[in-house]
């Protein structure tokens, strides 16, 4: 299988990054929050799109469940009528 550099150079990075902070998850959050809050970027957050709900396509006539299936004397079984 072929090496990918950018994967690799990630993958050091994440390791460097983690020695760093002694393997520490919170340590490594509470960095990344000092960055984000000294870097002077502002973060923008716009409110959720609403999703409009659209109406499904069904055929005119056709129901959504299979037509039950009743016993004959043979033992086979047929459709119902449905009126």
């Amino acid at each position: 299988m072929r090496r990918d550099p950018i994967v690799e150079e990630v993958r050091r990075n994440r390791e460097a990054l983690a020695r760093e902070h002694g393997n520490d998850v919170d340590a490594i959050v509470a960095a990344f929050q000092r960055e984000d809050a000294t870097s002077g970027v502002t973060t923008v957050s716009f409110p959720p799109k609403r999703l409009v709900k659209r109406a499904t396509r069904r055929k005119p006539g056709k129901s959504q469940r299979p037509k039950r299936m009743e016993p004959t004397r043979s033992g086979s079984r047929k459709r119902a009528a449905h009126s």
